[in-house]
């Protein structure tokens, strides 16, 4: 039943989302989303899936490439990894698209693996309290 209610809960966001920028597009206003998003992996990187934000800890999902998609709750500085700095995303949902599943674990991605940081970076997720 706990999966049921989390694709539940994942609808209605998406939904939500969807009605959204709808009605934001029909405004004629142009804004950015500033909120839990989905996030499309747009980098040849895989994406590991931690527990925590730092690539040291124990992985709770299988590893994510593009054209997988993340469901972001927002942003936390994390563990360093290489020189691509340490911003995480904390994400609920993972869609894995080669085999159309979705994984539902609370855990982190690293966002220059996932998007280069780039909803960091244009302000559009809330950092984690």
């Amino acid at each position: 039943m706990g999966k049921l209610l989390k694709r539940a809960a994942m609808s209605t966001a998406a939904l939500i989302t969807a009605t959204t920028a709808a009605v934001g597009l029909s405004s004629g206003t142009a804004q950015a989303d500033t909120g839990e998003q989905w996030v499309h992996l747009s980098t040849s990187n895989g994406v590991g899936v931690y527990k925590a934000h730092d690539p040291n800890s124990v992985k709770v999902g299988p590893d994510m490439w593009s054209p997988d998609d993340v469901y972001v709750l927002c942003f936390a500085s994390g563990s360093y990894v290489g020189t691509h700095g340490n911003v995480w995303y904390k994400t609920s949902v993972q869609w894995y698209s080669r085999t159309n599943e979705f994984k539902f674990p609370d855990a982190w991605v690293f966002a220059p693996y996932v998007d280069n940081a780039a909803k960091f970076r244009d302000g559009s997720l809330p950092r984690c309290p």
